[in-house]
């Protein structure tokens, strides 16, 4: 049998029943006996009316870049006294490192740097240091179930890239 499809431009095609199956379906094609659609693109004001709103929570926030916003990309390579490969499990105790590193050195690091956790952090002004890089020693605590107890850290960090144009960048990539 044949079904009509339709894609976002609103044109019609038809394709078979049989051709659906080939998707990896193990149902017969009688199952299949149904109009198959592409819903339409639309926008505000243009939603479906069935169903019920629903919260969305994002992992991203809006942003406001004024023209001529420059940014300055580091690398960070945190040192450990453990002989291990550093672990996403590592990542909340490196932000909290980080961010008292940059409080006991005022005079290296901008009051607002954006850390990754993990090998990068960008800022709008250059670090506060001369040569090729800074390397900056913290202790934190770790906690583990009721035992805590403090981990040095050695923050290497160099700059990977200036004056990078944030606006022009995001106009790119839209």
């Amino acid at each position: 049998g044949n079904s009509d499809l339709s894609n976002s431009e609103g044109e019609d095609r038809s394709i078979r029943t049989d051709q659906v199956t080939m998707l990896g379906s193990t149902l017969t094609p009688c199952f299949y006996n149904y109009q198959l659609t592409v819903p339409k693109r639309g926008g505000p004001g243009s939603q479906g009316k069935l169903g019920k709103e629903v919260l969305i929570f994002a992992n991203h926030f809006p942003l406001k870049i004024g023209a001529g916003s420059c940014a300055n990309h580091y690398d960070v390579a945190v040192k450990t006294p453990w002989n291990r490969e550093n672990r996403k499990s590592d990542e909340p105790m490196f932000r909290r490192a980080f961010r008292k590193l940059c409080s006991e050195n005022p005079d290296v690091f901008p009051k607002i740097c954006a850390y990754d956790g993990a090998k990068n952090f960008y800022t709008t002004r250059r670090l506060g240091y001369n040569g090729k890089k800074w390397t900056g020693r913290v202790s934190v605590p770790e906690f583990d179930g009721d035992n805590t107890r403090i981990v040095d850290l050695i923050f290497e960090i160099q700059l990977a890239r200036s004056n990078i144009d944030i606006a022009g960048a995001v106009n790119a990539f839209i």
